[in-house]
């Protein structure tokens, strides 16, 4: 009757039911994220690290203190907002450094600005083991959060 190998058959089944398991789990991850608040829909997000440039710190050090800063944002994030954390990390995980000149009450200040506009933010303390002393707040991370709202906290400050 029918002449069909084995092949001609199998090859489509299996390549529909990949591509039917890679749609569905597509959707069970994106779904979550279009249904959250409006904010977290927008692609356009980003963490800004701010360094204290009193503290004479190297490139070196600047870069593992704003790796702390990234990994505790993104830790808080997950737990506190893990709709804009996974826009975030699906979008690239934009990140921008900036200095500020004013030490350890700049950090401050602008921790209580984020706190206002409801944006998460970490103080990075170095533990003391090379260049600063030790409990020394020497970043602080702003975000992930929308752009233009993380700009109305940091836009003033230059980038590194």
């Amino acid at each position: 009757m029918f002449d069909i190998s084995n092949y001609e058959f199998i090859t489509p089944f299996v390549v529909g039911l990949l591509v039917g398991t890679g749609v569905s789990y597509s959707y069970r991850n994106i779904r979550p994220l279009l249904f959250g608040p409006l904010n977290a829909l927008s692609v356009n997000n980003k963490l800004v690290l701010v360094v204290r440039n009193d503290l004479g710190m190297t490139k070196g050090k600047i870069a593992a203190q704003c790796s702390h800063a990234s990994v505790e944002c993104y830790k808080a994030a997950m737990q506190h907002k893990p709709q804009m954390a996974k826009m975030w990390q699906m979008t690239g995980q934009k990140k921008i450094v900036v200095s500020i000149g004013n030490g350890e009450k700049g950090l401050q200040e602008l921790s209580k600005v984020a706190k206002s506009h409801k944006v998460l933010s970490c103080i990075v303390y170095d533990a003391g083991a090379t260049q600063v002393k030790a409990g020394t707040p020497t970043v602080i991370g702003i975000g992930p959060a929308n752009s233009d709202v993380i700009d109305q906290i940091t836009g003033h400050l230059k980038l590194i």
